[in-house]
């Protein structure tokens, strides 16, 4: 498989599933009004908007790997920040400890 197919796929679905997570978190009023609720509807959205953010950055320039390197590396430090979101939200959510 040509790698700018695989990216574009990767791109297609990841912005199809983010699409799809909308939907169900919009149809989820219980959701918007809790705090910790939206934080981890949040954290979902972003673990699919990163893959398919990086999938159609790197497309862009495939010739200059600083470019894609930079949106990487973005990419996975935004990814932390979603899992210490994550978990921020849980300890809201559940009031457990770790």
């Amino acid at each position: 498989m040509d790698v700018q197919a695989f990216y574009a796929v990767i791109g297609g679905v990841g912005f199809t599933l983010l699409g799809l997570w909308q939907v169900v978190v919009t149809s989820r009023k219980d959701w918007q009004r809790s705090r910790p609720r939206r934080m981890l509807a949040y954290t979902v959205a972003l673990h699919f908007l990163l893959p398919a953010m990086m999938s159609v950055l790197s497309m862009v320039a495939p010739d200059q790997p600083i470019v894609w390197r930079v949106v990487f590396a973005t990419s996975g430090a935004l990814g932390v920040v979603g899992v210490l979101l994550y978990r921020r939200a849980l300890i809201e959510e559940y009031d457990v400890p770790r």
